[in-house]
């Protein structure tokens, strides 16, 4: 197996992770600097397992993928994330649906993907950030160029 800074895939949804398992694949993922597609959908990691992974986007500037469906991270987890992913500025697809993220969490989020220029897909439904959120997302998409 190649090394794994040299890794560009890892589909790891439908396991079964929860916030532990999150947490012990942080290190790794950190690792993971050449990542290009990451899947770790409908897990329930929540947000402690959120800002456990969260920091390690911050080392993958060619990330153009990001998938963590059904994880119930919450407002906590994506304000985690909103600071990880604020450096991949290639990211193409962003799939946070049904992660229980209110106004607070899309607040953050919107911030940073105002400045994504490469974003084309873009799935939050089954969400709950309400009129305030869609405000702050839709002033964030508005900027987007």
């Amino acid at each position: 197996m190649a090394k794994l800074s040299e890794l560009q895939t890892l589909y790891l949804d439908k396991n079964d992770i929860k916030a532990p398992g999150a947490t012990a694949l942080a290190p790794a993922l950190a690792n993971m600097t050449d990542l290009r597609k990451f899947e770790i959908g409908e897990n329930s990691i929540l947000p402690e397992g959120a800002k456990a992974i969260a920091p390690s986007f911050e080392e993958m500037a060619r990330l153009n993928a990001l998938l963590m469906a059904g994880n119930c991270i919450g407002d906590k987890g994506a304000k985690a994330l909103a600071q990880g992913i604020a450096g991949c500025l290639e990211l193409q697809t962003l799939r946070l649906v049904v992660n229980n993220i209110g106004p607070a969490g899309i607040g953050a989020l919107s911030h940073v993907l105002a400045k994504m220029t490469q974003l084309e897909v873009m799935r939050l439904n089954g969400n709950s950030f309400e009129d305030r959120g869609m405000v702050m997302l839709g002033s964030s998409c508005s900027k987007m160029t």
